[in-house]
């Protein structure tokens, strides 16, 4: 019996019944379909059973986690995860995207296989809390259809502002960065790749160490670091320790001009092995996110223990849709106001002239 896949989408606002009715079949016939004319089947890659190995793993571990913050744990058909070769995500998009990158209303994933498993797993897991978080479509006065809401992030009425698209993201990769500590640095498909990139981070420590940066400035740049894909590590490791390197480290530069001859040294060594060095993403994000947990957590009393109690929150939102026990802690917490002011301050789009557009639908 062939396994019956559901769509993402569970709401439609704006139109008549018929018209809502109408766009849930529409979106699940697409979700359903097959991609037209193989256009894609040039970018493609033949995966190899460690590849389908990786795509398993990510996406269950992923739906464990939708589960966990309250929301609808629906399998992704493994036709709707596009494996492509290194540069397709650029060229298909047009430049928008690198690496990867995901249709919401088709449901569909796109990610490159190029130089590292991580790479492949990270990508694959931040696409997967992007598909898989909370969505509605929304019908125009027109009769067009397309997204309203995903996860925690909802489009203006004329859709000139995404409200909280850059909290979105910061949520995402926080859960990505905790899907790298608890999953891939314990598993024994990554163990390889793991154990090189901690030699070559040991002697970075040691060296931006040694320009100046403290510690709790060297704990954050190793932690933004994923993956340094080398099959020799040692290699690596004697070029840093070289007289060219250390020369260049004495010389009277900035330590953030130090910090990037580092990198670049790094780069361009494994590049020759046909590496990257992966990061974390959405640092901005991520560290304006930071400091807003920890302003609602200093004026929210005794409610929350810690950041990663009053992170939840935010992560239930976004997968559940229910965006109400949010906006009351942070009402709450900050003041009245405080909710749309965020909504705004973490939005994409044109500055916001007016007020008025609903963002809790």
């Amino acid at each position: 019996m062939n396994k019956k896949f559901e769509s993402q989408f569970k709401r439609i606002v704006g139109g008549t019944e018929e018209k809502k009715l109408e766009a849930k079949r529409k979106l699940q016939e697409v979700f359903e379909s097959e991609e037209k004319n193989g256009r894609l089947s040039s970018y493609e890659l033949l995966t190899t059973e460690r590849d389908e190995k990786i795509i398993q793993d990510t996406e269950s571990y992923v739906d464990k986690i939708v589960k966990f913050y309250g929301g609808n744990v629906h399998p992704l058909p493994r036709k709707n995860i596009y494996v492509f070769k290194h540069g397709a995500v650029k060229t298909l998009s047009k430049g928008k995207f690198e690496v990867g990158y995901h249709d919401v209303l088709d449901q569909r994933i796109f990610v490159e296989k190029h130089f590292s498993d991580i790479g492949l797993a990270i990508t694959l897991a931040h696409e997967l809390f992007h598909l898989k978080s909370y969505k509605s479509a929304q019908i125009d006065k027109k009769g067009k259809l397309d997204v309203y809401r995903s996860g925690i992030s909802v489009f203006s009425a004329k859709r000139e502002v995404n409200y909280f698209k850059k909290l979105e993201e910061a949520i995402i990769a926080n859960l990505t960065h905790q899907f790298y500590q608890r999953e891939i640095k314990n598993n024994p498909l990554y163990q390889t790749e793991v154990e090189n990139t901690e030699k070559i981070k040991e002697k970075i420590k040691e060296l931006i160490k040694k320009i100046g940066f403290k510690e709790e400035e060297q704990r954050m740049i190793l932690d933004e670091i994923y993956s340094i894909p080398y099959s020799n590590p040692e290699s690596v490791i004697k070029i840093l320790e070289g007289d060219e390197v250390k020369n260049f480290l004495e010389k009277d530069k900035s330590s953030i001009a130090k910090l990037g001859y580092i990198h670049g040294v790094i780069d361009g060594t494994i590049e020759k092995d046909g590496g990257k060095v992966m990061f974390s993403e959405r640092y901005l994000e991520k560290q304006k996110f930071d400091k807003l947990l920890e302003e609602i957590l200093a004026k929210s009393g005794d409610r929350f223990k810690n950041k990663q109690e009053l992170f939840d929150q935010f992560a239930k939102a976004h997968f559940s849709g229910n965006l109400l026990p949010l906006a009351r802690i942070i009402e709450t917490s900050l003041g009245k106001g405080a909710f749309r002011k965020i909504a705004e301050e973490f939005s994409k789009g044109p500055k916001i002239k007016k007020q008025g557009d609903e963002i809790s639908r």
